[in-house]
């Protein structure tokens, strides 16, 4: 009789581990991405200003995540870049490159990105199931401290006086403007003379006849300079 039960756990555990085979042989992996619109792809790449302490420069996105068999279990993240401090948040739940545990009735989480230091950074977010099948996307993240303003000159002529100019910086614009940057400063060399303003237009009445030599160019509020652009204006 105790051989009996013996076989029949025996061929219960058997039959137990051909089934578990069985399901195995048929799971899909999972699927992850990052989604843009309508699109999703397996690799994003952006760049991102340094943020201090408080966190106020973040890069949002959003990953799709997908299991068909509905055996996902969550997501790694691993940064392959050595000595770079990075924050991800999900869900409100600040952690650092440590797993994230997901609910594997979600199809989409919103995520936010900080970094600490300059340089790049590759994040990869590695799906995965119970069975150990993975799915792969990476975000490649490029810190920077500050991007040099650019400048941007034109000259009119003014209704008043043959001899006065408008030299106009108007178009000119800070390359980080979308993480707070801005010019502070526009900066003239005219006829030997220096002017310092806050206003991005200068009139100016030359003195006669002649050719001049003028150089601009502009500051922006991390006190970072643009390159300088000089040129000849010829008052007739």
């Amino acid at each position: 009789m105790k051989n009996i039960v013996i076989l029949i756990l025996l061929l219960s555990l058997f039959a137990c581990d051909e089934t578990d085979l069985y399901v195995e042989s048929q799971n899909s992996k999972p699927s992850i991405a990052f989604v843009n619109g309508d699109q999703q792809s397996t690799t994003l790449t952006d760049s991102i200003k340094v943020s201090g302490l408080v966190g106020q420069f973040p890069l949002e996105f959003t990953l799709s995540l997908k299991d068909i068999n509905e055996n996902l279990e969550g997501v790694d993240l691993l940064n392959d870049s050595e000595n770079r401090y990075l924050f991800i948040q999900y869900d409100s739940i600040l952690v650092d490159l440590e797993l994230v545990n997901i609910d594997p009735t979600t199809n989409t989480i919103n995520m936010t990105a900080l970094v600490f230091d300059e340089g790049t950074q590759n994040i990869k977010f590695i799906a995965y199931d119970k069975f150990n099948d993975t799915d792969t996307a990476t975000l490649t993240l490029r810190g920077f401290e500050n991007v040099k303003p650019v400048v941007r000159v034109d000259v009119g002529s003014d209704e008043l006086s043959d001899f006065i100019r408008v030299i106009d910086l108007s178009s000119s614009y800070d390359q980080d403007s979308k993480y707070g940057g801005f010019i502070k400063s526009y900066h003239y060399l005219i006829n030997g003379q220096s002017f310092v303003t806050t206003t991005d237009k200068l009139s100016y009445s030359f003195p006669e006849r002649s050719t001049y030599g003028l150089s601009v160019f502009v500051t922006d509020n991390n006190n970072e300079v643009s390159q300088t652009r000089s040129f000849n204006v010829t008052i007739n």
